[in-house]
Protein backbone atom coordinates (compact mmCIF):
# COMPACT_ATOMS: atom_id res chain seq x y z
CA UNK A 1 0.00 0.00 0.00
CA UNK A 2 1.39 3.57 -1.15
CA UNK A 3 1.86 6.07 1.47
CA UNK A 4 -1.08 8.38 -0.56
CA UNK A 5 -3.74 5.20 0.00
CA UNK A 6 -2.27 5.11 3.66
CA UNK A 7 -3.07 8.90 4.44
CA UNK A 8 -6.62 8.53 2.70
CA UNK A 9 -7.76 5.68 4.67
CA UNK A 10 -5.91 7.64 7.83
CA UNK A 11 -8.51 10.76 6.73
CA UNK A 12 -11.01 8.44 5.99
CA UNK A 13 -11.34 6.87 9.47
CA UNK A 14 -11.84 10.29 11.02
CA UNK A 15 -14.14 11.26 8.19
CA UNK A 16 -16.37 8.28 8.65
CA UNK A 17 -16.65 9.01 12.66
CA UNK A 18 -18.66 12.13 11.69
CA UNK A 19 -21.18 10.10 8.87
CA UNK A 20 -24.56 9.42 10.28
CA UNK A 21 -25.01 7.04 6.79
CA UNK A 22 -26.86 3.88 6.73
CA UNK A 23 -27.29 3.03 3.17
CA UNK A 24 -24.22 1.10 1.19
CA UNK A 25 -24.65 3.34 -1.87
CA UNK A 26 -25.16 6.48 0.15
CA UNK A 27 -21.69 5.39 1.96
CA UNK A 28 -19.97 4.66 -1.25
CA UNK A 29 -21.70 7.93 -2.72
CA UNK A 30 -20.44 10.18 -0.31
CA UNK A 31 -16.41 8.56 -0.22
CA UNK A 32 -16.85 8.93 -3.80
CA UNK A 33 -17.36 12.25 -3.71
CA UNK A 34 -14.96 13.30 -0.85
CA UNK A 35 -11.72 11.58 -1.98
CA UNK A 36 -12.15 11.51 -5.95
CA UNK A 37 -11.54 8.19 -6.13
CA UNK A 38 -13.80 5.26 -8.50
CA UNK A 39 -16.42 3.30 -7.11
CA UNK A 40 -14.24 0.06 -7.15
CA UNK A 41 -11.71 2.24 -5.14
CA UNK A 42 -14.08 3.26 -2.47
CA UNK A 43 -15.26 0.31 -1.64
CA UNK A 44 -12.51 -1.58 -1.11
CA UNK A 45 -11.59 1.23 1.03
CA UNK A 46 -14.20 1.12 2.77
CA UNK A 47 -14.08 -2.78 3.09
CA UNK A 48 -11.05 -2.05 4.96
CA UNK A 49 -12.09 0.00 7.33
CA UNK A 50 -14.99 -2.37 8.07
CA UNK A 51 -18.26 -0.04 7.19
CA UNK A 52 -19.71 -1.71 4.59
CA UNK A 53 -22.70 -4.79 5.35
CA UNK A 54 -22.89 -8.30 4.05
CA UNK A 55 -24.79 -7.14 1.16
CA UNK A 56 -23.00 -4.14 -0.20
CA UNK A 57 -19.64 -6.59 -0.11
CA UNK A 58 -21.34 -9.29 -2.06
CA UNK A 59 -22.39 -6.06 -4.57
CA UNK A 60 -18.30 -5.10 -4.53
CA UNK A 61 -17.09 -8.80 -5.24
CA UNK A 62 -19.79 -9.11 -8.29
CA UNK A 63 -18.26 -5.65 -9.83
CA UNK A 64 -15.06 -6.98 -9.41
CA UNK A 65 -15.50 -9.73 -11.14
CA UNK A 66 -17.09 -8.33 -13.85
CA UNK A 67 -14.71 -6.25 -14.29
CA UNK A 68 -12.09 -8.73 -14.81
CA UNK A 69 -13.82 -10.49 -17.38
CA UNK A 70 -14.46 -7.67 -19.08
CA UNK A 71 -11.01 -6.96 -18.52
CA UNK A 72 -10.01 -10.11 -19.82
CA UNK A 73 -12.39 -10.21 -23.20
CA UNK A 74 -10.82 -6.80 -23.92
CA UNK A 75 -7.03 -8.74 -23.68
CA UNK A 76 -8.28 -11.48 -25.31
CA UNK A 77 -9.75 -8.89 -27.85
CA UNK A 78 -6.71 -7.33 -28.39
CA UNK A 79 -4.51 -10.36 -28.91
CA UNK A 80 -6.73 -12.12 -31.70
CA UNK A 81 -6.39 -8.82 -33.54
CA UNK A 82 -3.16 -8.39 -33.28
CA UNK A 83 -2.31 -11.91 -33.99
CA UNK A 84 -4.89 -11.23 -37.03
CA UNK A 85 -3.16 -8.49 -38.17
CA UNK A 86 0.12 -10.34 -38.05
CA UNK A 87 -0.99 -13.46 -40.36
CA UNK A 88 -1.95 -10.54 -42.77
CA UNK A 89 -6.06 -10.73 -41.90
CA UNK A 90 -6.77 -7.82 -40.81
CA UNK A 91 -5.32 -4.62 -42.73
CA UNK A 92 -3.93 -2.56 -39.89
CA UNK A 93 -3.75 0.95 -41.97
CA UNK A 94 -7.26 0.32 -42.74
CA UNK A 95 -8.95 -0.66 -39.55
CA UNK A 96 -7.10 1.46 -37.02
CA UNK A 97 -8.92 4.12 -38.20
CA UNK A 98 -12.32 2.81 -37.64
CA UNK A 99 -11.55 0.99 -34.41
CA UNK A 100 -10.02 0.83 -31.08
CA UNK A 101 -9.85 -1.32 -28.00
CA UNK A 102 -13.36 -0.52 -26.98
CA UNK A 103 -14.79 0.33 -30.65
CA UNK A 104 -15.72 -2.27 -33.27
CA UNK A 105 -16.36 0.55 -35.52
CA UNK A 106 -15.95 3.98 -34.90
CA UNK A 107 -18.80 6.05 -36.51
CA UNK A 108 -17.47 9.47 -35.73
CA UNK A 109 -16.72 11.94 -32.30
CA UNK A 110 -18.10 13.86 -30.44
CA UNK A 111 -17.63 18.10 -30.33
CA UNK A 112 -15.18 17.15 -27.20
CA UNK A 113 -13.70 14.19 -28.22
CA UNK A 114 -15.31 11.20 -27.66
CA UNK A 115 -15.56 8.51 -30.19
CA UNK A 116 -18.64 6.60 -30.56
CA UNK A 117 -20.56 3.95 -32.66
CA UNK A 118 -20.56 -0.25 -32.11
CA UNK A 119 -18.53 -1.41 -29.56
CA UNK A 120 -17.22 -4.96 -29.64
CA UNK A 121 -19.77 -5.76 -27.22
CA UNK A 122 -22.46 -5.00 -29.56
CA UNK A 123 -20.53 -6.04 -32.43
CA UNK A 124 -20.01 -9.77 -31.16
CA UNK A 125 -23.96 -9.51 -29.95
CA UNK A 126 -25.20 -8.64 -33.39
CA UNK A 127 -22.98 -11.77 -35.32
CA UNK A 128 -24.97 -14.36 -32.63
CA UNK A 129 -28.17 -12.95 -33.54
CA UNK A 130 -27.27 -13.33 -37.08
CA UNK A 131 -26.17 -16.76 -36.83
CA UNK A 132 -29.63 -17.09 -35.34
CA UNK A 133 -31.40 -15.98 -37.59
CA UNK A 134 -30.00 -17.80 -40.24
CA UNK A 135 -30.81 -21.15 -38.64
CA UNK A 136 -34.47 -20.02 -38.31
CA UNK A 137 -35.99 -21.10 -41.20
CA UNK A 138 -38.87 -18.28 -41.04
CA UNK A 139 -35.44 -16.06 -42.01
CA UNK A 140 -35.01 -17.88 -45.32
CA UNK A 141 -35.36 -15.60 -48.11
CA UNK A 142 -36.52 -18.24 -50.88
CA UNK A 143 -39.60 -18.50 -48.29
CA UNK A 144 -40.04 -14.76 -47.87
CA UNK A 145 -39.89 -14.63 -51.96
CA UNK A 146 -42.66 -17.30 -51.89
CA UNK A 147 -44.85 -15.65 -49.39
CA UNK A 148 -44.74 -12.69 -51.98
CA UNK A 149 -45.46 -14.55 -55.06
CA UNK A 150 -48.49 -16.27 -53.71
CA UNK A 151 -49.41 -12.82 -52.46
CA UNK A 152 -48.95 -11.59 -56.22
CA UNK A 153 -51.09 -14.25 -57.26
CA UNK A 154 -53.98 -13.88 -54.88
CA UNK A 155 -56.33 -11.00 -54.00
CA UNK A 156 -56.71 -10.05 -50.61
CA UNK A 157 -59.88 -11.48 -50.48
CA UNK A 158 -58.88 -14.77 -51.67
CA UNK A 159 -55.70 -15.29 -49.52
CA UNK A 160 -55.20 -18.69 -48.24
CA UNK A 161 -55.31 -19.14 -44.24
CA UNK A 162 -52.13 -18.86 -42.31
CA UNK A 163 -53.31 -22.98 -41.39
CA UNK A 164 -52.87 -23.47 -45.76
CA UNK A 165 -49.26 -21.70 -45.39
CA UNK A 166 -46.21 -24.08 -45.57
CA UNK A 167 -43.71 -23.89 -43.50
CA UNK A 168 -39.93 -23.90 -45.34
CA UNK A 169 -38.46 -27.39 -44.17
CA UNK A 170 -42.53 -28.67 -46.09
CA UNK A 171 -41.49 -26.31 -49.47
CA UNK A 172 -38.27 -29.07 -49.91
CA UNK A 173 -40.44 -31.78 -49.90
CA UNK A 174 -42.86 -30.30 -52.50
Amino acid sequence: MSKAQKERLRQARLWWKEQTFSDGDQIIKAYRKRFGVERICAMRDLLKMGVLDAETKKEFRNEVREREERNAMKRERRARRAAERKAGKRSSDFMEDWQDENFFFIAGYTSWGFPYGITWEEAERMEEEEKARESDPMYDPGYLEYLESIMEENPADDMPDDEELPFPQDLDNA
